[in-house]
């Protein structure tokens, strides 16, 4: 791949798939940069849900990393 394309994904390259949610940015910021370092990828934008408790900031992530932790060779 070209470096341009770091963050395109195509579906058979994403693995894994999780959403991080925290009520605060700052929270939100230090959990995507522990999944940063451990092989994850942000996808898409991040979002606001309105949750009765209040407003979620989220963080799609993906992996290309299977679940063994084996590479996938893409």
């Amino acid at each position: 791949r070209k470096s341009s394309d770091l963050n395109t994904f195509m579906a058979d390259d994403i693995k894994r798939y999780k959403t991080i949610h925290h009520t605060n940015h700052k929270d939100l910021d230090e959990a995507v940069t522990k999944s940063l370092a451990s092989g994850w990828q942000p996808f898409g934008s991040p979002y606001i849900v309105t949750d009765p408790q209040g407003p979620m900031i989220c963080q799609a992530m993906v992996s290309t990393i299977g679940p063994m932790g084996a590479m996938t060779g893409k």
